[in-house]
C-alpha cells in the first residue's frame, strides 16, 4: 500500500484548488469560499442525498461498485457519487460540508491512486465522519478536504488580516471573547464549523489550543479563567 505524504496531498489540494479557480473565475487575490458541490460538478462527481434510515450514517462513499442498504433498498453504489443522509440539509452547513468533502477526497484519491486503498476499504462501503479520522489513510483523505475547503493561502491572508500575528496560543469564548467572534466570522467565511477550522489552523502551526466551552457549571468555568489568567 503506497502512502502519501503531506506534501503529496498538499500538491493534490493546491492542484485541484488552482483548477477551481480556473473554472470558476475566481480572481488570484480574492478570498473565497469553495463549495464541495461545486469542486464535485467540476471533477464529474455526483452528490445524492438518500434516506440511510439511521442518523449516525452521514455518508458513504464506494471505491468500486458493490450492493449496499439504503434504508429499505438494496441498491448498487458506484465510485462516482458520494451518498449523502438527507439529514443534513437540514443542520449545520459547515458540517455537511466537511462530511460532503471528505466523501469528494477519498473519490479523487482513488482515481489518483488506487493502491492507496486496501482491502479493507474495497470490500465494502466507506461511512463517512464529520472529524478527522484517526485511521492513517482515512487521516490522509480527510486531511486532503480540510485543504481543499480551506486553501493555505486564502487562510494565511485571511488570519493575518484578523488577528495580525502569526499565532495564536488559544481560542476561548469565555475567556477571550473578541478573538473568539472573529474566530466564528472565519469559520462562517470558510463555510465550516469551528472545530474543523481549528484543525486546520493547529495543522497549520497557526493556533495551539482550541478550548470548546461546553461548561456544564460555575466550577469549571472558573478553573478555565483561573488556567487562563495563569498561561497570560
Amino acid at each position: 500500500m503506497a502512502y502519501l505524504t503531506e506534501k503529496n496531498i498538499e500538491t493534490i489540494a493546491y492542484s485541484i484548488v488552482q483548477q477551481y479557480i480556473n473554472v470558476y473565475n475566481i480572481s488570484s487575490n480574492e478570498v473565497f469560499k469553495v463549495s464541495p458541490e461545486n469542486v464535485a460538478n467540476m471533477l464529474g462527481i455526483k452528490i445524492e442525498y438518500v434516506d440511510f434510515n439511521d442518523k449516525e450514517v452521514l455518508g458513504k462513499v464506494a471505491l468500486c461498485d458493490m450492493k449496499d442498504k439504503i434504508g429499505e433498498r438494496e441498491v448498487t453504489l458506484n465510485n462516482q457519487t458520494v451518498y449523502m443522509n438527507k439529514q443534513l440539509l437540514k443542520g449545520s452547513s459547515g458540517q455537511k460540508n466537511f462530511v460532503t468533502m471528505c466523501g469528494i477526497s477519498f473519490l479523487i484519491l482513488n482515481r489518483i491512486n488506487s493502491d492507496l486503498y486496501g482491502e479493507k476499504y474495497r470490500k465494502k462501503p466507506i461511512t463517512l465522519r464529520d472529524a478527522p479520522s484517526d485511521d492513517i489513510i482515512g487521516g490522509i483523505t480527510s486531511t486532503l478536504a480540510l485543504e481543499i475547503l480551506m486553501p493555505k493561502e486564502n487562510i494565511n491572508l485571511v488570519f493575518n488580516k484578523v488577528y495580525g500575528v502569526d499565532k495564536l496560543n488559544i481560542i476561548n469564548p469565555v475567556v477571550d471573547k473578541s478573538n473568539f467572534i472573529k474566530f466564528n466570522a472565519m469559520a462562517d467565511m470558510f463555510g465550516v464549523t469551528k472545530e474543523i477550522l481549528a484543525i486546520r489552523l493547529q495543522k497549520m502551526g497557526k493556533l495551539t489550543e482550541y478550548q470548546f466551552c461546553g461548561y456544564e457549571n460555575l466550577l469549571q468555568l472558573l478553573m478555565a479563567l483561573k488556567n487562563y489568567h495563569c498561561k497570560a
